[in-house]
């Protein structure tokens, strides 16, 4: 909802496309500046109480953004601040997530399923708050969406201090500096092909493809429903398509061809942004949309996976780091160089461009998907050897 509400009150303020991927570069060039060292110090620290600190400060942003809002004082350099300081924020606390969630499991072959459970239950919240956060804004403001948000944290909270996680056993070699630890990290990563392969191709992805909804108030100026309660049905529709991906991943069985599966999905990404670009109703956006949403979790999800499996515990934050660096970090870039080819040329042949380069990239790392396959399997058959049957 705050994400909605941020968007729409930035677009209502600026009526700018530049402006919108400003907004989004200043809530993401966080991850960009620290995600590197924030995963050395997940390694170094408990990661229940990292995120019970970053929760805490999150909720104290919204507080902030809520308060200024509804005192009809807010001006886009504070709009931006706050962005910048939940970017921070935000950095510190999803580089945790990614090295908590094989923590919380007893089985490490549970861990596809683990993840893309993970992805459900995240854009169930994606779908439903959107579509709440549309119809909010138009009765009670941007202020009580911030406001809401705020409140949603006390929950958060509650079930961080509730939950009983193991004791992390020390593994890292505090003596060591920041520095050394990070180069650490980068040999650990870089050092494995698939690894490599997937920390190369998603930033490329991050710069010229997953921040196509930037640019969806845009969208809804295009066809004619300007109001918030459509961006809304955009939004959620993306996260719909995420839900059913995620969905889909938690309940498969057997063995994971990951790199094949990612790689067919960022194909379909591709072209259903170029064709989003065509749409001339909101009912021919929405199944576009649905499918690139449903598309960027089957690609991401499989590349968590591949890391997760394939990464020594050891270097688990750092290595996971990268991957949400060369995700999120690239994203902003992403969203400012949209917003300013949107505004330079159009939303339609913005698409079209962005698309057909994520398209050619998304064939070429397709040659690497048999290989990343058969590093996976390799790696779970020494792992998780067949027990003989007598």
């Amino acid at each position: 909802m705050q994400q909605l509400a941020t968007s729409w009150m930035v677009y209502r303020m600026t009526d700018s496309a530049l402006w919108l991927g400003i907004s989004t570069f200043s809530s993401l060039i966080p991850t960009f500046l620290f995600g590197l060292f924030a995963g050395v110090l997940v390694d170094r620290w408990n990661h229940q109480k990292i995120m019970i600190i970053t929760q805490s400060l999150a909720a104290v942003q919204s507080l902030t953004l809520a308060l200024l809002t509804l005192s009809g004082h807010i001006t886009l350099t504070e709009l931006i601040g706050l962005n910048l300081f939940l970017g921070t924020v935000t950095c510190f606390d999803n580089a945790t997530r990614q090295a908590f969630v094989v923590r919380m499991l007893d089985d490490k072959k549970d861990l596809p399923n683990a993840i893309a459970l993970n992805s459900s239950v995240m854009n169930s919240t994606r779908l439903i708050g959107p579509a709440i956060g549309g119809r909010a804004i138009g009765l009670i403001g941007e202020g009580y969406c911030f406001l809401l948000n705020f409140v949603s944290y006390l929950a958060v909270l509650i079930a961080l201090l509730l939950m009983k996680v193991p004791v992390k056993q020390k593994i890292v070699d505090n003596s060591k500096s920041l520095v050394q630890d990070l180069k650490a990290g980068f040999q650990s990563a870089f050092g494995d092909h698939s690894i490599r392969s997937l920390l190369l191709f998603v930033p490329f992805m991050s710069l010229f493809g997953i921040p196509y909804n930037t640019i969806f108030p845009l969208l809804v100026k295009k066809v004619g429903e300007g109001h918030a309660e459509a961006l809304g049905y955009m939004t959620g529709a993306a996260a719909a398509g995420s839900l059913v991906a995620g969905m889909g991943l938690a309940k498969r069985k057997g063995p994971p061809e990951l790199g094949k599966l990612m790689a067919g999905a960022s194909v379909a990404f591709s072209v259903f942004v170029i064709l989003l670009s065509f749409g001339q109703s909101y009912w021919q956006l929405l199944p576009c949309i649905f499918i690139t949403g449903m598309s960027i979790i089957f690609m991401l999800a499989s590349g968590n996976t591949v890391i997760q499996y394939l990464v020594k515990d050891e270097m688990r934050g750092r290595v996971m780091s990268f991957f949400t660096f060369t995700l999120m970090g690239v994203v902003p870039f992403g969203s400012l160089l949209l917003g300013a080819v949107a505004q330079k040329i159009g939303t339609g042949p913005a698409l079209i461009f962005n698309g057909s380069v994520c398209l050619v990239g998304s064939l070429l790392f397709s040659r690497q998907a048999g290989q990343i396959n058969a590093q996976v399997a390799a790696h779970i058959s020494h792992e998780y050897p067949l027990k003989p049957l007598c």
